[in-house]
């Protein structure tokens, strides 16, 4: 049994100052190498849209002076 382990993080530049980060990872197992880059660049790919999506999502974003 192989282990692959994949991680995406984004950060975001905000004004103020200020800034936001998310970041997923995941752990899966492979029945052999022979699939190690077509199952990584799924997951890359699966990984960054997710990251995507939630990042849009700002929250707090801090007034001008804040602080």
């Amino acid at each position: 049994m192989i282990r692959l382990s994949a991680a995406y993080s984004k950060k975001v530049g905000l004004p103020g100052y200020s800034s936001h980060s998310f970041s997923v990872s995941i752990e899966t197992e492979l029945q052999n190498l022979d699939s190690v880059r077509e199952e990584s660049a799924r997951l890359y790919d699966s990984l960054q849209q997710a990251v995507d999506q939630q990042i849009q999502k700002t929250g707090f974003v801090p007034p001008d002076g804040y602080g």
